[in-house]
């Protein structure tokens, strides 16, 4: 799974853990290059843990 996913993983436990929400579901959305920008403005997803970079 990679780096990502850990991290990814970690965050999510953080979140339950802060939002007293044990059972919180979480939906993995596999993305691209293309499409990870796009789905994240609109909303499809919260966070991305990938290698995205943000450049001019």
């Amino acid at each position: 799974m990679g780096y990502s996913q850990d991290y990814s993983n970690a965050i999510v436990d953080a979140i339950k853990k802060k939002l007293n929400k044990p059972d919180l579901q979480v939906k993995l959305i596999p993305v691209t290059s293309q499409n990870r920008i796009p789905l994240l403005q609109n909303g499809t997803f919260d966070f991305e843990c990938g290698s995205t970079t943000q450049q001019p």
